[in-house]
Order: structure tokens, then C-alpha cells, then sequence
């Protein structure tokens, strides 16, 4: 679908914003694939000095902008916001407002796209605050704390799920969208031919993929550690370890571990590119995972059966309540946080790739969850919100005001 460029004769630029996690970082970057083949589009990004985004925006091949930030620490009560650490972040944002506010007024954008996470707040309210119009996209049920601070801002407001009409305040529900939550295209393209050669894997044996998300996940790693000589016996493992500065079971720890001598090979990644990714559930008989929206979107796109384990708590209790999800399709089996250990995850993955044709109906049952093509219905979205770029809205008003000055004095 291509839709009429606003501004005859002008590009149509785009700034995508968002990050601190894969969650939000990857819609943004599906979406900047589909942009990008739009004639007369250009794209930038601007993000953290230290988020994930500065990669995949790298990745994109998009021009990056580094600008301060800060995090809203939740607390039960109001009185538990008043924190030091809460002070200085909001001066963060502060800063960071000033710094998009001078960032837009350089670049002039068409448009801001925005995909959640913090780095988000400050470029939204320095794109009201200059009147450039603004798409926020929320890839969760419950709505983030990011873009509830974004929604006043916005002028379209795009969701995953038509869940998330019910969490959304009357007054925005007006300018909100479901659009799906946006696929990378390379996570769709993978090859199982490919991934052996990529992985260096055994092809006689099943492939299980472990990912705690772009971020990585501590329990997962843990338990992979733990559980590897066992799994390398009957599998081959692809584990995205994440390369977040808190995680205790490395990707260097993991990669120290010894395995000489296993039936299945072990292929670590800290993080798999979208074409990587995409190889990996080509060749995955079975996802071992998180349960965030980003990943259970991936593996019905890809039709990939999942154990998941949720991380409790999340804002609204979302992973769990996503998981569940899947289960009831009959996608995926759920094992608690606390319950997942080495030997559960030994014992779980034997079971079910020893069952292939309950493997399959779980496979048949995420495809039944895939969404449409969520990237080219938010891109549209996107372009249709756009403003024209031909002249900024405050030229256009001070050219009009020298215009009718002069025809006051000729009068």
C-alpha cells in the first residue's frame, strides 16, 4: 500500500523514538524497514546515549541522536515517589526535552513515531511543544507508564490489541488505532538450511531456542548453565544470553562453560540480529522464552511452540496475563519464575520433543494467534499523520504576518 507523500516535492521525514528494551526498540525498527521503501521518506532516530536502540538503530542503517533521559521509579504510594534518584531523573527528562526541542528544530520532521520506553517522553513533549504531530505505538495490553505521560501528546495513538481500548482513558480512545504490533521482516524470512550452517548445528537432532529477550534474562541463563551438558545430550540449544550490565550468568560465563564431546551443539549469541533471529526460529523445534509481547508476537509470526516462563511483576501483570494467552490457544505450556530450574527445563524440553505431534498442534495453534502485517498498517499510520515539510508552522505564520503587514501599507 503506498499512500500520497504530504508536501508535493518535499521528503517526508520521520523521527522514531523509543528503547530501552527490545519491546520497544524492535517495532520501531520493523516499522523503519517498511518507512524506508516508501518513496521520498527519510527516517532518523533519536534515543539514550546507553539504550539498546543505538544498535538496531544502527543495525537500520538510520542516522542516530543521543539525548538525556531519565525513569519514573514506581512506588505503592504517592509519598514513595519522592526519592532522590526520582528527583535527578526528572531533571534528566528536563534536559532532555531542551535537547529534543532544539534536536526537532534542526531536523524539522514530518512526524515523530513513538514506540514507548522513557527516552520517549521528553522528544513527544518537545514535538507538541513545536507542533509537529505525533503517533504513539503501544505494544502491550497495559498501556506503559512511558506512554501514558506520551498519550496527552499524541496526536494517534496505535495499539497492539483492541485489549487495550479497555485500559485507555475515554478522552484518547478517540484518536487510537489498532495497527498490531510490528514483526521485523527478517524474523520472517528464516531458512532452516541457513541456520545450520550460521549455528554450526547437529542436523540430526531438534533445536531448542532460549531468549530472554534483547535484554537477556537472569533465570534463563541460570538454568540453561545449569542444565546444558543434559539438553546438549538430546538438542541442539541457540541461547541469546542479553548483554544488560545486571545480568550475573554472563555471555562470558556461558561461553567458559565446557561441552567437549556433545551429541548437539551449543550456539550463544548476547544478541541475534533480526536475520539471525529469524534463522533461529526457522530451525527451533521448540522457543524457550519470556513471555514479553515482542517475542510471543514473533513466535506466532513464526508459528514456533513455546514454553514461557513470565516475569512476575510487570506493570499490570502483563507477561503472565500474555501468557496465559498462548496457552489457552493451545501455543504454549507456561512454568512459573520461581519453579523454573535447570532440572525443570531438562525435563520439560525431553517431554515435549519427544511428542511431535503435540509439538505440531501447538505450532498450528500460534499460527492461529499471527497478526496481519502490523509494520506497513503503523508505517501508514504514520505517513497518513505526517505534516507537510515545505515550511514549518511557525514560518508559515510569520511569512503570512509579513505578507499581510506589506498589503497593510500599501494600503
Amino acid at each position: 500500500m503506498v499512500i500520497a507523500m504530504p508536501g508535493a516535492g518535499h521528503a517526508t521525514k520521520v523521527i522514531v523514538t523509543g528503547g530501552g528494551s527490545g519491546g520497544h526498540a524492535m517495532p520501531a525498527i520493523a516499522a523503519i524497514g517498511r518507512l524506508l521503501a516508501e518513496p521520498a521518506v527519510e527516517v532518523e532516530y533519536i534515543g539514550s546515549s546507553t539504550g539498546i536502540e543505538r544498535e538496531v538503530a544502527a543495525g537500520a542503517g538510520v542516522r542516530y541522536h543521543a539525548v538525556s533521559t531519565g525513569k519514573l521509579r514506581r512506588a505503592r504510594r504517592w509519598s514513595g515517589l519522592l526519592t532522590r534518584r526520582n528527583a535527578a531523573d526528572v531533571l534528566q527528562v528536563f534536559r532532555g526535552m531542551i535537547e529534543s526541542f532544539a534536536l526537532l528544530g534542526r531536523l524539522r520532521p514530518s512526524v515523530v513515531l513513538a514506540t514507548g520506553g522513557f527516552v520517549a517522553v521528553p522528544v513527544v513533549w518537545a514535538a507538541r511543544v513545536r507542533r509537529v504531530p505525533v503517533v504513539i505505538h503501544e505494544q502491550t495490553v497495559q498501556v506503559g507508564l512511558a506512554n501514558r505521560l506520551c498519550a496527552p501528546a499524541a496526536t494517534r495513538i496505535a495499539l497492539s490489541t483492541s485489549l487495550s481500548y479497555e485500559v485507555l482513558r475515554r478522552v484518547w480512545r478517540r484518536k487510537a488505532t489498532v495497527t498490531g504490533n510490528p514483526v521485523r521482516t527478517g524474523v520472517l524470512q528464516g531458512a532452516r538450511s541457513r541456520a545450520i550452517k550460521r549455528f554450526a548445528l547437529a542436523p540430526a537432532l531438534p533445536t531448542i531456542l532460549v531468549t530472554g529477550g534483547a535484554l537477556g534474562a537472569e533465570k534463563l541463563n541460570r538454568a540453561v548453565l545449569d542444565a546444558l551438558p543434559q539438553l546438549l545430550s538430546f538438542a541442539n540449544v541457540i541461547h541469546q544470553c542479553g548483554m544488560a550490565p545486571g545480568l550475573t550468568t554472563t555471555y562470558a560465563k556461558l561461553a567458559a562453560a565446557t561441552h567437549h564431546g556433545a551429541a548437539g551443539a551449543y550456539a550463544l549469541a548476547g544478541f541475534l540480529d533480526a536475520d539471525a533471529m529469524g534463522d533461529a526460529y526457522a530451525i527451533a523445534s521448540l522457543v524457550v522464552s519470556r513471555s514479553g509481547a515482542g517475542t510471543t508476537n514473533e513466535l506466532a509470526a513464526t508459528a514456533r511452540p513455546a514454553l514461557l516462563v513470565p516475569l512476575v511483576p510487570t506493570g499490570g501483570d502483563e507477561q503472565r496475563r500474555i501468557a496465559h494467552t498462548l496457552q489457552a490457544a493451545g501455543a504454549a505450556r507456561i512454568i512459573d519464575n520461581d519453579a523454573f530450574t535447570g532440572t525443570r527445563l531438562v525435563a520439560e524440553t525431553r517431554q515435549l520433543l519427544a511428542a511431535p505431534d503435540e509439538l505440531a498442534a501447538m505450532a498450528t495453534a500460534a499460527a492461529s494467534l499471527a497478526p496481519a502485517d502490523a509494520a506497513d498498517a503503523l508505517a501508514q499510520l504514520v505517513l497518513a499523520t505526517a505534516r507537510p515539510r515545505s515550511r514549518s508552522p511557525a514560518r508559515g505564520r510569520l511569512a503570512t504576518t509579513r505578507r499581510h503587514r506589506r498589503g497593510s501599507h500599501g494600503a
